[in-house]
């Protein structure tokens, strides 16, 4: 049985409802002997190779709210879209007290409304 009024309410659903899509990049440190030397993002249009920590992140970051935001538009999307991103580290302290980096997450979430 269907209410009277159910397609005004799916109506009304489909305006205030949002569309949403979220992407994560994985940077990886690179150790040697020596400790870490680099980093490798794993972007969404190919690999990189950086030295520094915070511009792997910056990438990693950069990339994950631009592919975020496209697959939002992807979905249908219209308007202005929300993003907002966070930064996810992955490390563990050894026996020795050694602060181990396992790698970094670079999380980003596109909110954007329906098109009608």
């Amino acid at each position: 049985m269907i209410p009277e009024n159910a397609g005004v309410a799916n109506a009304l659903g489909a305006v205030l409802g949002n569309i949403t899509a979220t992407c994560e990049i994985v940077i990886k440190p690179q150790y040697s002997i020596e400790g870490i030397q680099g980093y490798i993002v794993f972007g969404t249009s190919g690999n990189s190779y950086v030295v520094d920590k915070d511009e792997a992140v910056e990438i990693g970051l950069r990339e994950a709210k631009a592919e975020a935001s496209n697959e939002a538009i992807r979905r249908g999307a219209s308007g202005d879209i929300t993003l907002t991103s966070h930064v996810i580290m992955n490390s563990a302290r050894a026996s020795n007290k050694t602060d181990v980096l396992f790698g970094i997450t670079a999380v980003a979430m596109a909110i954007g409304g329906v098109g009608l």
